[in-house]
């Protein structure tokens, strides 16, 4: 049977490893970059990019 010792030491390692991971990106110019191989990129709304009219 697991103690709940075990569980709160759990509950706060997984705490520490999500707080690390947000706070790993940068928002430069409008693109955010993360810490992975991806980098998303948002136009302004209403402009050509954007998808709004002309």
């Amino acid at each position: 049977m697991v103690s709940s010792t075990s569980y709160a030491a759990a509950a706060v390692l997984a705490l520490f490893a999500v707080s690390g991971t947000a706070q790993n990106f940068t928002i430069a110019n409008g693109q955010i970059f993360t810490p992975g191989l991806i980098i998303l990129d948002a136009p302004q709304p209403g402009t050509p990019l954007g998808g709004g009219q002309y």
